[in-house]
């Protein structure tokens, strides 16, 4: 007898109560694809703001992270004012040091820090390069690095960073500031967070292109769909 079939996933299916296993792989296939569709769409709303352009300043703070990790705990983020997030240059331990804090709309959501100075006993002030050997910042001998948030902070940490870009006016104010790093919680190598802060900088965040995924994940579920029609 015709009537409707309801199934877990949501979908509704009209006609015989005996629905063909391919009308099903293939429905949530596109159920996929749709969803796929839409994180495209994001990045592409990102991407013409300028979270990821090449050819205009960006302010963007990104990070994912190890499962394992005490401070990411396997989280992905790309912060920008496209999806409703501040990123202020703020005051660290001192003059010398470059900090940010990356606030979302609402407030109440989880804010992170990053902060990073260059070794007691060298130039105070950052300049280009890559900094080796980092620890978290208050005492640290090395380069300093902390990056923290949402509650969580480490007692003690390692890792590196690379400034790619720093500009300061003849006041010492910053006025752009690209660097990329990797911050391993309590120096274990398993619980890895892996981040890039750009502030007013023409260097893009390292991020795949939006066409490029799109064109990647329709490649593949097309291929699916063609599979489970076979």
């Amino acid at each position: 007898m015709a009537g409707v079939v309801t199934m877990n996933r949501g979908f509704h299916f009209h006609g015989s109560s005996r629905i063909d296993k391919r009308t099903i792989r293939r429905s949530i296939l596109l159920m996929k694809l749709k969803r796929r569709f839409n994180i495209a769409l994001v990045l592409g709303a990102l991407l013409v703001n300028g979270a990821l352009s090449t050819h205009a300043q960006t302010t963007a703070f990104y990070f994912t992270s190890s499962r394992s990790s005490w401070i990411g705990q396997g989280q992905t983020l790309l912060a920008s004012s496209a999806n409703g997030y501040t990123i202020n240059h703020v005051l660290g331990l001192n003059q010398y040091e470059v900090a940010f804090d990356v606030i979302p709309t609402p407030a109440t959501g989880n804010w992170w820090w990053l902060e990073l100075n260059n070794p007691q006993g060298v130039s105070p002030y950052l300049t280009n390069g890559l900094y080796e050997n980092a620890e978290r910042l208050g005492g640290n001998a090395g380069p300093g690095l902390s990056f923290y948030g949402a509650g969580r902070g480490d007692n003690t940490s390692t890792g590196y960073f690379n400034v790619l870009d720093i500009v300061y006016d003849a006041n010492h104010n910053l006025l752009s500031f690209a660097a990329d790093f990797v911050q391993y919680d309590y120096g274990l190598t398993t619980e890895w967070n892996q981040g890039s802060i750009r502030y007013n900088s023409i260097i893009p965040i390292p991020e795949p292109a939006t066409p490029a995924l799109l064109i990647f994940g329709l490649g593949r579920l097309g291929r699916r769909l063609r599979i489970g029609q076979g």
